[in-house]
C-alpha cells in the first residue's frame, strides 16, 4: 500500500461534536497524528478506496488506524465492520463506544 502513512487516523463517527472533541483532545495531548473523519459505513469504504472525494491520496492518505463508533446510526459499528469487512482490511480497527446521551457528557 503505497499511501499508507503511520501518522493518519480514520474515524467513523455520525456525530460531529465527537469529531470536535476528538480533535481538541488529540491538539490537548500532543499527539502526531493527523485525525481524518468520516460518518458513516458508506464514507468509509469509499475513503479506504479512494473514490469521490476521497480520491487524492494527498489529502486523504491511507490512515495507519481506523477508530469505528459501536454507536453508529443508522448501521451500529458492528454491521459497518461485517458488511465491509473486506474495505477494513486495509487498516487496523479499534472499536469504540460513545455516550449517547449529550447531557451525560455535561
Amino acid at each position: 500500500m503505497p499511501w499508507r502513512t503511520a501518522k493518519t487516523i480514520l474515524f467513523v463517527d455520525d456525530d460531529p461534536d465527537e469529531h470536535t472533541l476528538i480533535g481538541e483532545a488529540i491538539d490537548q495531548c500532543g499527539v502526531e497524528c493527523y485525525p481524518k473523519f468520516v460518518r458513516d459505513g458508506d464514507e468509509l469504504v469509499d475513503y479506504l478506496e479512494g473514490r469521490g472525494r476521497f480520491g487524492d491520496r494527498t489529502e486523504y492518505p491511507l490512515p495507519a488506524l481506523v477508530s469505528l463508533d459501536l454507536q453508529l446510526f443508522p448501521e451500529n459499528g458492528f454491521d459497518v465492520m461485517e458488511a465491509r469487512r473486506a474495505s477494513l482490511r486495509a487498516a487496523d480497527c479499534a472499536r469504540r463506544a460513545g455516550e449517547r446521551n449529550r447531557e451525560a457528557r455535561r
